[in-house]
């Protein structure tokens, strides 16, 4: 069997990691600091490209996927990814709370939501490289000035009130080609200067009560259970797994997984 070949657009520690996970899964990786070294045609001979960066622009991607790479995220998904305003227009659509912000692409709207959000933070709608384009100005009269700076070399910028946040919690969802999802145990993130510097998994936290225990990845968020749910399983697990697997295996479950569109399915 051949062993496949996965291309890794991006370098840092993500990148590291990834290596990591696909030699010990047998698969050969193949690395491009920059877009460039794939423009230059050095991504013959993989059978997938994926990014680590967020510096990257969605139209290359798609060239990419043109000539013939398989990419993944796609370039829909970039596209999302990395701006701002479509990212929030997506989430605020699927009803999910999200924190109040404002498209803002002239001086009216600016001062608009400066006067709405005396303390606020000012974002260019792309992300860039390590999330740059981030401003907190300490007045509104900095803010007014420094976001009009942005606008000159920025089309549109994305402005929203500060939070003083005490925790942030992370849950990583993924989706198969086949459409299968796996969702993941949320962790803790401890953030410095704009970037990830510490990772608490499992996060023992339970949306509710604010306490937990994890007992199990495999029933995703249902491993944040208190001590009572932990002893009914002990008691019934049997039962309650066999009734996990007979719907894992009826065929209305298998038709819903044939109607879930594959990744960047329009």
């Amino acid at each position: 069997m051949t062993t496949p070949v996965l291309g890794i657009v991006g370098g840092g520690h993500l990148r590291r990691r990834l290596v990591e996970a696909a030699t010990r899964l047998g698969v050969q990786t193949r690395v491009f600091d920059t877009p460039d070294m794939v423009e230059a045609g050095r991504g013959a001979g993989v059978d997938v490209l994926t990014v680590v960066t967020d510096d990257i622009d969605p139209a290359v991607m798609l060239d990419w996927e043109r000539s013939g790479l398989l990419v993944r995220p796609g370039p829909s998904t970039m596209a999302i990814v990395t701006d701002r305003v479509a990212m929030r227009r997506l989430v605020s659509a699927t009803g999910v709370p999200v924190t109040p912000w404002r498209q803002v692409t002239n001086e009216t709207e600016l001062r608009a939501a400066l006067t709405t959000w005396p303390t606020t933070v000012i974002k260019t709608a792309r992300a860039g490289r390590y999330r740059t384009g981030v401003e907190m100005p300490a007045t509104p009269l900095e803010g007014l000035r420094s976001g009009m700076a942005s606008l000159r070399d920025h089309a549109q910028l994305l402005v929203e009130p500060f939070l003083d946040l005490t925790m942030e919690l992370s849950a990583a969802v993924v989706r198969r080609p086949t459409g299968d999802t796996e969702v993941y145990a949320p962790v803790r993130t401890v953030q410095l200067f704009g970037r990830c510097r510490e990772v608490v998994a499992p996060a023992g936290i339970d949306p509710e009560t604010r306490r937990g225990k994890p007992i199990s990845s495999a029933l995703g968020y249902a491993q944040l259970l208190g001590a009572n749910s932990t002893s009914e399983l002990v008691k019934h697990g049997d039962a309650f797994f066999t009734r996990l697997a007979a719907l894992a295996n009826a065929p209305e479950t298998s038709q819903r997984r044939a109607a879930v569109p594959p990744p960047d399915a329009g």
